[in-house]
């Protein structure tokens, strides 16, 4: 995992989980279980983007979805979608 202030081992992460969507936020929650305050995820995939808002509620922190399209990017708050719970 990298932070602002350092790269952290995510050996303690234990998956058989092959498809790197499913990585993305196997890894945003824990980031957020090891006291991230402020989690970004990077992908050109809607699908990171639904699979993290389906798990948003278990991350529990301030999430980010950055993403790029013909050199301009974007990055949008979970914050900022509707909730259907």
């Amino acid at each position: 995992m990298v932070t602002r202030f350092a790269v952290l081992s995510a050996l303690d992460i234990i998956s058989n989980q092959e498809e790197a969507d499913t990585k993305f936020v196997l890894h945003a929650c824990a980031a957020a279980n090891s006291g991230a305050k402020v989690t970004v995820v990077c992908s050109p995939d809607t699908d990171v983007l639904l699979l993290l808002l389906h798990h948003w509620p278990t991350i529990n922190k301030e999430v980010y979805f950055l993403t790029a399209k013909g050199g301009k990017y974007t990055i949008q708050s979970l914050d900022t979608f509707p909730s259907t719970y």
